[in-house]
């Protein structure tokens, strides 16, 4: 929710946050809705009753609040009675049945007992002859101290359940809270707070200029400040807490703060799970052919097994049509870090042939060739390596891991060997560590005065001549990079670095960057 709550809800400007605590656990990032509802759970006695509705997005964190709200109730002494969905979780009105029961007269139970809470999670779960109770539950809620919470998402409502809501809402019996993105500030301490984060130690310690003092290594590779990394995560997860959790897991971590996503697999059939694994692989939008494709289904069960996961809101329609997403990345990080390996490397080298029989472009099919190198499959290192050369520039980290997948497919000396371990030697330096690309080289150099005979001359014999600028600058133009990427490396203008290399060029007797290659792995001084 922004600063206040819609549809007939009181506005929520400036309150100061009650500490939320329920049960031994503190409720973050949702102070002022916390707030909100204890203050009317403070008036129910004395200002009647009201039905109140949380709607957001899945994960936004609308059961967490409805049952926050119900442990207060509970603490301060008031009847509480809870279900989730179809099933009852907690009846401790006296004599109360099942809540959505024909049988069941709220008022009466309410009117014998006094103020009472009851808790509806999950409508949009409800079977159809509940649907009649729930509307009588809604309209108890405007005759006595009784608060009525109900929880649900938009896009999973029936027409008949919509249609009930609809009429409680124009009646003015129902108020609706749509709940919103948590704040930046509440992201920050959400992040700071996550138990198994540790790259985010200390993210709750948020200023007014949004910077950390932390650095993270992101992708493995790439640095980052702190507030570069908590940019990206608020962005991406659009302020939802439970893909803030997702993304800034880490391996068995992603499984454990996604267990609601993990839960709403549990029911599917085998078709319906193969195509949301296989989606989850893919991890961008998709056509109906290419999923059956990746996930060897058949057309007809395939368009059955979409039509039941955009039902459950699994599936959402992308873009373009008519192709298909998962409603969030986050969800696809859930299901594809639950993946056996066995079925993972299947699904990756079934998107990799599918995409490559589509003519996909090569950056989309090495990310799953990457996943699922074959050995026995010349064409994943040819395809791993221009993807590499592809991405040099724009992402040094997803090209290192590029080259360590065909490096992994590769033995010393063998064709496009020598060529990924100098490219890999490039990204390490692009992204910032020198100390590897320079021992990645000294490697190559070693492995060619082997391969020349120990005659061969050591570079720090050819590299003599040169001041130790132009030492610095031979090395980094011997990886291969631009006059403008060493400038930038160096901090130094183009038009110095051209000066170096022609300076350099001269002393040891080489026409080109190809020759001072050369020079520095196994030529000798005024080689040309």
């Amino acid at each position: 929710m922004s600063d206040e709550i819609r549809n007939g809800g009181p506005l929520i400007r400036g309150l100061p946050a009650r500490d939320a605590v329920a049960g031994g656990r503190r409720l973050l990032g949702r102070a002022r809705e916390t707030e909100a509802l204890l203050a009317v759970l403070d008036g129910l006695g004395s200002a009647g009753g009201r039905a109140i509705a949380l709607v957001g997005e899945p994960g936004i964190g609308k059961s967490a609040l409805v049952f926050t709200a119900a442990a207060h109730a509970r603490a301060a002494g008031v009847r509480v009675a809870a279900a989730q969905g179809q099933y009852e979780i907690a009846a401790a009105l006296p004599g109360f049945r099942p809540l959505l029961d024909d049988n069941c007269d709220v008022r009466e139970q309410v009117a014998r007992g006094g103020a009472a809470v009851v808790v509806l999670d999950d409508v949009h779960q409800l079977a159809a002859d509940q649907i009649p109770g729930l509307e009588r539950m809604i309209h108890a809620a405007a005759t006595g101290p009784l608060l009525c919470l109900l929880a649900y998402r938009q896009r999973q409502l029936s027409p008949a359940i919509a249609a009930v809501l609809s009429r409680a809402t124009s009646a003015g019996l129902l108020e609706v809270w749509q709940l919103g993105a948590l704040s930046r500030e509440e992201a920050a301490e959400l992040l700071g707070e996550l138990p198994g984060v540790n790259r985010f130690a200390g993210v709750n310690r948020f200023d007014e200029a949004h910077r950390f003092d932390e650095t993270y290594r992101l992708d493995g590779a790439h640095r980052f400040d702190g507030a570069h990394r908590f940019d990206e995560l608020y962005r991406e997860s659009l302020g939802n807490p439970q893909y803030l959790r997702i993304l800034a897991a880490d391996g068995e971590a992603i499984a454990e703060a996604g267990t609601a996503v993990l839960g709403e697999l549990a029911a599917l059939d085998d078709a319906a799970l193969a195509a949301v694994q296989a989606a989850a692989v893919l991890g961008e939008p998709f056509h109906p052919e290419l999923l059956a494709a990746v996930a060897g289904l058949e057309p007809a069960e395939t368009m059955r097994a979409l039509d039941t996961l955009t039902g459950l809101d699994l599936l959402r329609p992308a873009e373009r049509a008519p192709q298909l997403v998962l409603r969030h990345r986050a969800v696809a990080e859930v299901v594809h870090q639950r993946l056996e390996p066995s079925r993972r490397l299947t699904l990756h080298r079934r998107a990799a042939a599918a995409l490559a029989e589509r003519a996909a472009p090569i950056a989309r099919r090495a990310h799953h060739v990457a996943r699922a190198a074959d050995p026995g499959a010349p064409e994943h290192v040819t395809t791993l390596i221009a993807a590499a050369r592809n991405a040099l520039h724009t992402s040094p980290t997803t090209s290192a891991e590029y080259l360590s997948a065909a490096l992994s497919l590769l033995r010393e000396g063998e064709d496009h060997w020598h060529e990924a371990r100098v490219l890999l030697a490039r990204t390490r330096l692009l992204t910032g560590d020198a100390d590897e690309s320079r021992a990645l080289l000294d490697a190559l150099r070693d492995a060619a005065q082997d391969a020349g005979g120990r005659d061969a001359p050591d570079p720090s014999a050819v590299l003599a001549a040169l001041t130790g600028r132009e030492r610095e600058i031979a090395r980094l133009a011997g990886t291969g990079l631009t006059s403008g990427e060493i400038a930038g490396t160096l901090v130094l203008s183009v038009r110095t670095v051209d000066g170096h290399l022609g300076r350099i060029y001269r002393k040891l007797g080489v026409a080109n960057r190809a020759s001072l290659t050369r020079a520095l792995l196994t030529e000798a001084p005024g080689a040309g």
